[in-house]
């Protein structure tokens, strides 16, 4: 991938940075770049952006000129001057580093700040900004040893260092060796040389302690009283020095020869402006020059240049053509700094898709946006329209011609709604149209074509004036399908035979594609059903037939395995000779058939179909179907049964496609039309991106309000740093209602990306959610311990399985801990023990008392029955 990229980047004409974006040529057409922006209306600060930075745990910082913010792929994190003690000096921020101890230093237009990232605050020194005070901050860089040199306006060069206590010191350096005091920019060498750019020129100074080397002392002569803005060494080793109004400088340190670049707006593949801003190299190797024109990507081998400005009526690249900052991260994107335009960036790893437009005012482009059917043979593509006529495009994108109706001229196209198109055996050329017949074309230098329309007084004429799609039977018969029958046209006698006559229906079909299988089979698809002839019997079809015998498929609500709906839009017979069917509204279906009979396997958006309108097929070389629907283009995998899908953000021009509109040639590319042009790619080429993020925790919440470092809750600190550094939380009971949000923190196509969380003991199975609810909330846990996992997949939707963990400790109320159980068990054992032992000397005595009543009962009865025997 990246050598493909590599190959078309060095090659770039950039004509998707110019015009010629209807090229078709996959191996000559340059890669069409794709910007996206982030402006005010995202959430940034301010739209003039004068650095980039991408920081150590991978979060992006913009310094505009209203502040500096932390963005997240998703939301931004803004910092502005304040009344605090310690803030932002201003609000203009020139440069942005960070230190060995992943802290953010930031030069404004009134000083120097550090921005404490554990303590997420700024960090005063009052010694450091004592002596850079009131002084414009212009670049700031950190060398191997973690020293870091800082530029200013008008105070020369400071030198910024950590002791053993890691207290920060400054001292100004190099003074003496210094042209002038205003620094404008720094660039630290691969043999620890740092260049110093000044407005009279630019110093080289050996860092090691020794002398200053002979290539650099004649790199400081080559540039004497030049006006540096940006000094960069480039992957050769060779050193590029940007002026801010005389061009562009490349010095070769090997032969210490010097290069100049200007801006002749004369030669095209010079500079496009003179005031050179900032200069970059991708990790394709490619460098690019940001000027006040736009960006100019260098081809080192022709010592030229390849240019992508701003945006025109047909064309959305740079929303300002005023850069101002570049930046290349690790992983292949190429951030671009703008004035007023806020940033615009892309990726090296985009999709190569490429378009081919209408342009307005451009008659050498297609005619018009959408495209009903596309043919390509030999060196010409031709394009079938739905409003715009017919078009045929040279393979190199220097001639259209355009075949549109005139009402005035017979022999003119009879429509402008081109609905198929096929070469014959015989090398005819057969044109369908959506009201205006069947044409053939006679001369395509005059423009002429023979029509062939519905004549109501002749059963031989064509049925129909509303043809969908042509299917050649063999070298006389063609078999037409329209808006009411199916017609088999035989070119020699110029008569049409009406098969659905024969076919004794109730009503007459409404065809809208046709197949001829490896197995002498015709497929039909209509409105009301799919239909299968053999061949030989299309063939021996006469007028004095009387019926003719076909299958019939149809949708039955009872049987799962019958055709999912009746209203079939598309068909193809796959290298190995499957049958797929297409469906207007119920996806698509793979027809199997056994000894027995056949059936269908279904498959919908329910199984990863992007979209259950299913207007075309084309298979590639390794069998994958792509598929063309209302909202996007499904790739489908027919052995493992994965879909990946492709939307604008891929690249496509727009999610919604067109009947019948495909097409692939004998390189394998295929084309797609839809409403707003034509796609074309090599599906070689459609690999998938290779980087599997890891997501990050980038806020926590209780109670709905974010939690910052040391803020306290119940008397506790919830987080004593950053939560994207923190891996374990203690929460009171009290706080048990909270959120936790995260980020991928990929940058491209962030919107596809999707993630799934899950906490241990309270969800069961993971729970999937899109970038747009990338957030988990829970209320109420019961006091213990539990691990949320979070993890993500990219674009193309490959997850990365190792999930990023966060440790929640509950603390219980005092009634649900274990010291309070079991005193309580102790208290309810003693009031037990005591009931009891209380009861049971309370039942003794009811005994006692009992016995000694009985006992005075008994003395009683004896005392009366001595009375009585005395009495006797």
């Amino acid at each position: 991938m990246l050598k493909c990229l590599k190959i078309l980047l060095i090659n770039l004409t950039l004509l998707a940075m110019s015009c010629v974006v209807y090229a078709f040529n996959p191996e000559t057409n340059p890669w069409q770049i794709r910007l996206s922006y982030i402006t005010t209306n995202n959430g940034l600060p301010q739209n003039t952006v004068d650095c980039i930075l991408k920081d150590s745990r991978g979060f992006m910082w913009f310094g505009t000129w209203n502040g500096v913010c932390r963005y997240d792929g998703y939301t931004f994190k803004t910092y502005r001057r304040n009344k605090n003690l310690v803030s932002l000096p201003g609000n203009f921020i020139h440069t942005l580093c960070e230190d060995s101890f992943g802290n953010i230093w930031i030069g404004t237009d009134k000083g120097l700040v550090n921005f404490d990232y554990q303590l997420q605050q700024f960090a005063g020194n009052n010694s450091l900004n004592q002596n850079v005070a009131n002084f414009s901050i212009t670049h700031i860089i950190k060398d191997d040893n973690g020293i870091l040199w800082v530029a200013t306006e008008k105070n020369g060069l400071w030198k910024l260092s950590y002791d053993e206590n890691d207290s920060i010191t400054g001292t100004k350096v190099f003074n003496e060796l210094l042209l002038n005091q205003n620094i404008n920019n720094l660039c630290l060498l691969n043999d620890h040389h740092l260049l110093i750019g000044t407005n009279s020129g630019v110093v080289a100074v050996n860092l090691t302690g020794g002398k200053t080397k002979p290539e650099w002392k004649q790199l400081e002569e080559n540039l004497l009283n030049q006006n540096i803005s940006k000094l960069f060494q480039d992957s050769k080793g060779n050193v590029w020095a940007g002026t801010k109004t005389n061009g562009l400088f490349l010095y070769d340190k090997n032969n210490r020869q010097t290069t100049y670049f200007g801006a002749d707006n004369n030669v095209e593949t010079d500079l496009n402006h003179s005031a050179v801003n900032d200069i970059i190299e991708d990790n394709n190797g490619i460098i690019i020059v940001g000027t006040l024109g736009g960006l100019n990507y260098f081809n080192y081998g022709e010592k030229t240049f390849s240019h992508l400005s701003d945006e025109t009526e047909t064309t959305k690249y740079l929303n300002s053509p005023f850069v101002n900052s570049l930046y290349a991260d690790d992983v292949g994107n190429i951030w671009i700094g703008t004035e007023k335009g806020g940033i615009n960036y892309y990726s090296t790893y985009q999709k190569p898709f490429y378009s081919i437009i209408h342009e307005a005012n451009n008659s050498n482009t297609i005619s018009h946006n959408t495209i009903n059917s596309i043919f390509k043979e030999n060196d010409n593509l031709w394009i079938g329209t739905a409003g715009g006529g017919l078009n045929k495009l040279s393979i190199n994108g220097e001639k259209n011609i355009r075949f549109e109706f005139e009402p005035e001229n017979s022999r003119s196209i009879s429509s402008n709604f081109i609905s198929s198109i096929l070469r014959d055996s015989n090398k005819n050329l057969w044109v369908a149209t959506w009201g205006g017949g069947i044409n053939l074309l006679l001369s395509e230098n005059k423009n002429q074509f023979s029509i062939l329309t519905n004549n109501p007084s002749d059963p031989g004429s064509l049925c129909n004036n509303l043809v969908s799609c042509f299917e050649e039977l063999d070298k006389t018969k063609i078999l037409v399908g329209t808006n009411n029958g199916l017609d088999i046209f035989n070119p020699g006698m110029n008569s049409f035979l009406h098969v659905h006559d024969k076919m004794k229906l109730e009503n007459a079909i409404e065809v809208g594609c046709l197949l001829t299988d490896q197995k002498k089979q015709v497929w039909v698809g209509t409105r009301n059903g799919l239909y299968r002839f053999l061949i030989n019997d299309l063939l021996e079809l006469t007028a004095q037939t009387n019926s003719i015998k076909f299958d019939k498929f149809v949708n039955q609500n009872s049987d799962s395995t019958s055709l999912p709906g009746n209203y079939v839009i598309s068909i193809l017979e796959t290298k190995n000779g499957n049958i797929w069917v297409g469906t207007y509204g119920n996806g698509i279906c793979k027809y199997v058939e056994n000894e027995k009979e056949g059936y269908f396997v279904n498959y919908t958006e329910e199984h990863g179909l992007c979209n259950n309108v299913a207007y075309t097929f084309e298979e590639d070389l390794h069998g994958n179907l792509w598929i063309s629907t209302d909202k996007g283009l499904s790739k489908f995998n027919p052995e493992t049964e994965k879909f990946q899908n492709f939307y604008t953000s891929d690249g496509l021009l727009s999610d919604q496609f067109y009947w019948s509109a495909s097409f692939s040639d004998e390189n394998n590319n295929l084309y797609f039309g839809g409403i707003d042009g034509l796609n074309y790619f090599s599906p070689e080429q459609i690999e998938s991106y290779p980087i599997t993020p890891q997501p990050v925790f980038t806020e926590f919440s209780i109670f709905n309000n974010p939690v910052k470092v040391g803020d306290k809750y119940h008397s506790r600190v919830i987080l004593d740093k950053p939560i994207d550094q923190t891996d374990q939380i203690k929460l009171s009971y009290k706080d048990a209602v909270f959120s936790i949000e995260f980020s991928a923190l990929d940058y491209f196509l962030p919107n596809k990306i999707k993630y799934a969380y899950k906490m241990e003991g309270v969800d069961q199975n993971w729970v999937e959610v899109p970038a747009s609810r990338r957030f988990a909330n829970y209320t109420n846990l019961s006091g213990g311990e539990y691990i949320f996992k979070v993890k993500a997949a990219n674009s193309d939707g490959v997850w990365n399985e190792i999930p990023t963990t966060l440790i929640i400790h509950v603390k219980p109320p005092f009634w649900e801990t274990l010291w309070f159980q079991l005193l309580a068990v102790l208290i309810v054992s003693a009031l037990i023990m005591l009931y009891i032992r209380s009861r049971t000397r309370f039942l003794k005595e009811q005994k006692r008392k009992l016995k000694q009543k009985s006992a005075s009962a008994h003395t009683g009865l004896k005392s009366r029955n001595r009375s009585w025997k005395n009495k006797t």
